[in-house]
Protein backbone atom coordinates (compact mmCIF):
# COMPACT_ATOMS: atom_id res chain seq x y z
CA UNK A 1 0.00 0.00 0.00
CA UNK A 2 1.66 3.59 -0.76
CA UNK A 3 -0.01 7.01 0.73
CA UNK A 4 0.92 10.40 -0.31
CA UNK A 5 1.47 12.40 2.55
CA UNK A 6 1.97 16.38 2.65
CA UNK A 7 4.45 18.13 4.86
CA UNK A 8 3.34 21.24 7.26
CA UNK A 9 5.30 23.64 8.81
CA UNK A 10 5.18 21.86 12.29
CA UNK A 11 6.51 18.74 10.45
CA UNK A 12 9.53 20.32 8.96
CA UNK A 13 10.48 22.17 12.56
CA UNK A 14 9.76 19.50 14.56
CA UNK A 15 10.78 16.31 12.28
CA UNK A 16 7.67 14.63 13.11
CA UNK A 17 4.74 13.73 10.78
CA UNK A 18 0.88 13.04 11.90
CA UNK A 19 -0.42 9.78 11.99
CA UNK A 20 -2.95 9.60 9.47
CA UNK A 21 -5.22 6.86 9.22
CA UNK A 22 -3.20 5.10 7.23
CA UNK A 23 0.01 5.40 9.34
CA UNK A 24 -2.35 4.35 12.14
CA UNK A 25 -3.26 1.37 11.04
CA UNK A 26 -0.06 0.31 9.86
CA UNK A 27 1.84 1.19 13.07
CA UNK A 28 -0.94 -0.15 14.99
CA UNK A 29 0.44 -1.20 18.63
CA UNK A 30 4.13 -0.20 18.88
CA UNK A 31 5.74 2.63 20.03
CA UNK A 32 8.65 2.27 17.55
CA UNK A 33 8.94 1.69 14.14
CA UNK A 34 11.70 2.05 11.07
CA UNK A 35 11.52 4.10 7.98
CA UNK A 36 13.82 3.59 5.50
CA UNK A 37 14.64 6.43 2.87
CA UNK A 38 15.69 5.99 -1.35
CA UNK A 39 19.23 5.36 -0.03
CA UNK A 40 18.43 2.35 2.43
CA UNK A 41 18.88 4.63 5.41
CA UNK A 42 16.69 4.08 8.31
CA UNK A 43 15.39 6.32 11.02
CA UNK A 44 14.63 4.84 14.54
CA UNK A 45 11.16 6.73 15.26
CA UNK A 46 9.32 7.16 17.97
CA UNK A 47 5.42 7.08 17.69
CA UNK A 48 3.47 8.59 19.62
CA UNK A 49 -0.15 8.19 20.36
CA UNK A 50 -1.23 10.26 22.75
CA UNK A 51 0.44 13.44 20.21
CA UNK A 52 -0.64 11.60 17.60
CA UNK A 53 2.66 11.97 15.68
CA UNK A 54 5.67 9.92 14.60
CA UNK A 55 8.76 11.84 15.89
CA UNK A 56 12.61 11.56 14.71
CA UNK A 57 12.41 12.02 10.79
CA UNK A 58 13.95 15.91 10.85
CA UNK A 59 17.04 14.23 9.87
CA UNK A 60 15.19 12.73 6.53
CA UNK A 61 14.19 16.42 5.85
CA UNK A 62 17.01 18.23 6.36
CA UNK A 63 18.69 15.52 4.22
CA UNK A 64 15.99 16.02 1.34
CA UNK A 65 16.23 19.75 1.82
CA UNK A 66 11.77 19.10 1.95
CA UNK A 67 10.01 21.66 2.54
CA UNK A 68 6.45 22.88 3.24
CA UNK A 69 3.82 21.43 1.24
CA UNK A 70 6.31 19.19 -0.49
CA UNK A 71 4.96 15.50 -0.68
CA UNK A 72 6.80 11.89 0.73
CA UNK A 73 5.26 8.64 -0.58
CA UNK A 74 4.99 6.09 2.03
CA UNK A 75 5.51 2.64 0.75
CA UNK A 76 4.62 0.39 3.93
CA UNK A 77 6.44 -2.87 3.73
CA UNK A 78 5.75 -5.38 6.16
CA UNK A 79 7.01 -3.87 9.20
CA UNK A 80 9.13 -1.07 7.69
CA UNK A 81 7.70 2.56 5.88
CA UNK A 82 9.78 3.69 2.57
CA UNK A 83 10.01 6.95 2.27
CA UNK A 84 10.02 8.58 -1.23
Amino acid sequence: MTTRYVLTSACIQNGTMTLTLSLRRHLQGRERARFVDEDGEVYEVEVDWKAGVVRGLGPYYAKRRLAVNEAVLLHFRGEEVELQ
